[in-house]
């Protein structure tokens, strides 16, 4: 049965520093509320939906735009006799009608529409101990990419039941996504590495060293420019495909920052990034400038940025841990600076 929700529009406190000092300035900020908080989210690839889970409690999608909870399920770790394990990861197919969900050994997928599990897929790790870490679901062609927290890379083709493995990694891989068009994989991890290899050989194309973990990524929309960071103090802005072309750092007076979750603008000036705590900054992705930092939404102290996704209209979507979906209108920000 849908569940409704309530939207508002209201006032939100919007912090534009370039220190820790700065003034705080109002912006007016659209507001959904999914009542429910969440240790992972993800929005869908067009926007129009959100995944988020509370381990314990049941992983659901809402579709933001008609305000209504499409499809849960719950978590099994509150179930002893299953032997699946907890949800690990998950991932909306590019057409949001099915969904992948990730456990210790296995992926469920489902028809979300329907609520009717379609089947389920082994994985392929490298070590006897490994889980399943980050998933990546596409619709045409029909493919799964798994990651794994010992460094090992699935490519699984769905319709013809054929698995490619390799370990391209020395730890848990986070990221994992098709790119050029399909003819390579982009993958990233704990180990520092952001690697893009052939989708058909599986051999490494093009390596990237970061000094630790990566702990965010983010693709232009032509997929020609990268957004990594790192878990202190190297966040770049790099070209995928050629040697240099444009290699940006972010620029800001504190020894480091960490950053969970970003976004380019769709003309790509711009790159926004969610911290650990309860705000996300504005760059300008040309130069690696900071252009301000913004509250979110939150209910409670812990609150913090789960996903982040933009439109070709110029806003930008913050999906935070207590379940607020916020727009903000990245032109309205820059006429306040």
């Amino acid at each position: 049965m849908a569940k409704h929700f309530l939207v508002g529009l209201i006032l939100m406190a919007a912090v534009g520093l370039v220190g820790c000092d700065a003034p705080i300035q109002n912006n007016e900020t659209q507001i959904i509320s999914l009542q429910q908080n969440a240790v992972q989210g993800q929005f869908s690839v067009d926007g129009h939906f959100a995944v988020l889970h509370n381990p314990g409690d049941k992983l659901a999608v809402f579709h933001i735009d008609t305000q209504t909870l499409l499809f849960a399920v719950a978590d099994p770790i509150t179930r002893l006799d299953n032997a699946r394990g907890k949800i690990l990861a998950f991932s909306l197919s590019e057409d949001n009608k099915r969904l992948a969900i990730g456990y210790q050994k296995s992926v469920e997928l489902w028809d979300i529409e329907r609520g009717l599990k379609l089947g389920s897929v082994a994985v392929h790790p490298s070590s006897e101990l490994a889980k399943v870490s980050v998933l990546r679901l596409y619709s045409r062609p029909n493919l799964l990419l798994v990651g794994l927290n010992d460094g090992t890379v699935n490519l699984l083709d769905l319709d013809n039941q054929l698995v490619k493995t390799a370990r391209f990694h020395d730890s848990k891989v986070m990221h994992v996504a098709m790119s050029g068009q399909g003819q390579s994989v982009l993958s990233a991890g704990h180990d520092g590495q952001v690697l893009l290899y052939d989708a058909r050989t599986m051999m490494t194309k093009r390596r990237f060293d970061f000094g630790r973990r990566i702990t965010s990524i983010a693709h232009s929309a032509d997929q020609t420019q990268l957004f990594a960071s790192d878990a202190l103090n190297e966040q770049r802005i790099f070209s995928v495909y050629a040697d240099a072309d444009y290699d940006v750092n972010l620029r800001y007076p504190e020894r480091f920052r960490w950053f969970r979750a970003a976004a380019f603008s769709a003309d790509q000036r711009y790159l926004a990034t969610g911290s650990s705590k309860a705000w996300w900054t504005l760059w300008d992705a040309q130069n690696g400038q900071e252009i301000g930092a913004y509250a979110i939404q939150a209910q409670s102290r812990d609150a913090t940025v789960l996903d982040m996704y933009t439109n070709s209209q110029g806003e930008l979507l913050t999906l935070s841990s207590d379940g607020f979906v916020e727009l903000w209108q990245i032109s309205s920000l820059l006429n306040r600076e």
